[in-house]
């Protein structure tokens, strides 16, 4: 079976390996995390660029070489990234899974992928300045907007939009000026249909329908939904 050679890019060091067409996401990840000394891994994934140039996060649990890579290099590129933001410091111990998780924070911040402005930008530049990584991270996870939330827009089957967010409790959906919740704790299930997505709570909760825009919309969200599911199965110890 042939061997094809990868270029990891992490914050901490380009790690280069070589995969076949069986390896998965996750045996990469736990490949990668283990050279460079991070864990907990169940925060990260690993992103690829498409050969129309945008970037996407693999599915973990299925053969790299099957998502749509760009192979136009002679190594193929991935990127391994936070998959889920950590809320809470105490879930990390590995000083190296601090220092990724800080550049990665921040270089989204610098970018303005995360919001942030006024007091908390200024206290910010200086935890970044003097190397307070766990001031500045702390700072992140309870001050800035958007911070370990995922949001989609999506539509109810009655056409009313309606504002879907994702985090490591549940899910949320805001319709005008309502929210209802749904913890993990209560959900039976997440369904795809074509372009829909369909979250299933224990009973008596009545099930909720969501549209998306195309299929793969679809797809991202409910993948989405999983990760952060799976991730607070971890954080309770019971996976």
């Amino acid at each position: 079976m042939g061997k094809y050679q990868v270029r990891v890019h992490t914050f901490l060091q380009d790690v280069e390996t070589a995969i076949d067409k069986k390896t998965i996401g996750r045996q990469l990840v736990l490949e990668v995390a283990d050279i460079i000394s991070v864990k907990p891994t169940y925060f990260f994934s690993l992103q690829y660029d498409t050969k129309d140039g945008k970037r996407k996060f693999l599915s973990l649990e299925k053969p790299i070489l099957d998502h749509k890579i760009d192979t136009r290099h002679a190594l193929l590129q991935l990127y391994l990234r936070l998959r889920v933001q950590p809320t809470n410091l105490a879930d990390i111990k590995e000083e190296n899974t601090k220092l990724i998780i800080y550049r990665e924070i921040k270089q989204a911040i610098e970018t303005g992928e995360l919001n942030c402005s006024g007091k908390i930008h200024d206290d910010l530049s200086q935890f970044s300045k003097h190397e307070r990584i766990e001031d500045y991270l702390n700072t992140v996870s309870k001050n800035v907007e958007g911070y370990g939330i995922t949001k989609y827009n999506m539509k109810r089957d009655d056409g009313y939009p309606v504002l879907l967010s994702v985090d490591v409790r549940g899910v949320s959906i805001r319709a005008g000026t309502e929210e209802s919740e749904i913890p993990f704790s209560k959900m039976k299930q997440v369904a795809r249909g074509r372009k829909s997505v369909t979250l299933m709570p224990l009973a008596p909760a009545a099930e909720v329908k969501l549209q998306g825009s195309d299929s793969s919309f679809a797809k991202e969200v409910q993948e989405t939904i999983m990760v952060n599911y799976y991730v607070h199965k971890q954080l309770l110890g019971t996976i």
